[in-house]
């Protein structure tokens, strides 16, 4: 499999999201969402992003508390911690405002991956700890935050009004569709799928780009074997049965009848 980047219609949304927030005025909410379920490329998605534009990301731990959260964004920016934590978001603060309007430091970007961890501790309608360090964060430096979590990260988040009240725009990563099934394998593999092996696999992944790369791999390992880059509709209903089996023994479920 090649190590290419496709873009997809999340990664379109990523980007409308990202842009959003780039194009607000000085004084306007920056913070984004960007939420869907396990296995959907967000990961992937806002790694690349990163390491396209510069933006600092880092991903969340159940373990953080707010000082120690600061001390993670401040070496993701090569700053050095102090020993408060009102000092460390002071120097996270400016070390973002110094990054605003700077293209090759992604204009002062900073993306939180788990977001959903920064959620625990507190009932709703208080705010917990973590998320009310995000907003002094994103209220004292002026730059663009972006979370990203898991599925109903955006009805999570607005249950705490002085948060989602910051937040300017969210998108959900959508299940692929068979275009992009199509998309991925040529550009991933070099193979070519007709609709009726595309609409194979994404019914077998449902749409999950994990699983859908997963499937991939294996139709490209059977096309070698077979000398021919051009799937035959048997091959991706032999590799989604295979696929199905080997997810059953991993999880130590017997073995069913796959149709």
């Amino acid at each position: 499999m090649r190590a290419t980047f496709v873009q997809t219609r999340n990664v379109a949304r990523l980007w409308e999201v990202v842009e959003s927030l780039h194009s607000a005025s000085l004084g306007e909410p920056r913070l984004g969402l960007i939420y869907g379920p396990a296995g959907r490329g967000k990961t992937r998605a806002v790694d690349t992003l990163a390491a396209r534009t510069g933006a600092v990301y880092v991903s969340a731990a159940r373990v953080w508390t707010p000082n120690s959260m600061l001390k993670t964004i401040l070496a993701a920016l090569g700053c050095p911690a102090t020993n408060t934590g009102a000092g460390n978001l002071l120097r996270a603060a400016e070390a973002l405002s110094e990054r605003l309007g700077v293209p090759s430091l992604g204009n002062g970007l900073l993306i939180i991956d788990e977001a959903d961890y920064l959620a625990k501790g507190t009932h709703p309608p208080r705010t917990p700890p973590l998320l009310d360090t995000v907003r002094d964060l994103h209220d004292a430096s002026g730059a663009p935050i972006l979370l990203v979590g898991m599925n109903g990260l955006a009805k999570l988040m607005s249950q705490f009004p002085q948060f989602w009240d910051r937040v300017r725009m969210s998108e959900e990563f959508s299940p692929l569709v068979r275009k992009e099934v199509i998309s991925l394998a040529a550009e991933l593999a070099g193979l070519i799928l007709d609709d009726q092996s595309a609409e194979q696999i994404r019914r077998a992944t449902k749409g999950n780009l994990r699983q859908t790369i997963l499937h991939l791999a294996r139709l490209e390992a059977l096309a070698i074997a077979e000398g021919s880059s051009r799937i035959h509709p048997e091959w991706s209903r032999q590799v989604t049965t295979e696929v199905a089996r080997s997810r059953l023994r991993a999880s130590g479920t017997g073995l069913r009848r796959v149709k």
